[in-house]
Order: structure tokens, then sequence, then C-alpha cells
């Protein structure tokens, strides 16, 4: 992580451990944690869109859940 911290302005990732496993705080890289069925490009793609919003507002030490958009019955 003080390697990512270096190097980028946000962590991205499914690993929903990692705040447990990692010692957060204000000075670490924020974590955008992805709750995705899978790796794949079709469950990630509709996460995308509220990944954007909320990076430019993120900071140090934060851990931000996405979850997947609420499917709307029609």
């Amino acid at each position: 992580m003080s390697l990512a911290r270096q190097e980028f302005d946000a962590f991205i990732t499914r690993d929903r451990k990692i705040p447990n496993q990692q010692n957060i705080t204000p000075e670490e890289i924020p974590i955008i944690l992805l709750y995705a069925r899978s790796n794949s490009l079709r469950d990630l793609l509709p996460l995308m869109p509220e990944v954007l919003e909320v990076i430019p507002n993120i900071r140090r030490g934060q851990v931000i859940p996405i979850f997947p958009p609420r499917r709307t019955e029609e």
C-alpha cells in the first residue's frame, strides 16, 4: 500500500478484506471497494459511473464502498 500511496490517487479493488488487513490511517491512500459479482467487465462496468463520481472528492484514509446499481422493474 505504501508504494500505491506514492504513485496513485486511489486504490480500486474488489478485495473486501483489504480494510481489515491494512492499517488504514488518515495518511493512507483512499480505497474504493467494488462490490461486483466478479472481475468480469460485464460486472464492473455498471459500477464505473459511481467510481468516477467519488474520485474527485475522495480523501486520504477513506474507504468508499461502491455497490451495483439497483435494477428497476418495469
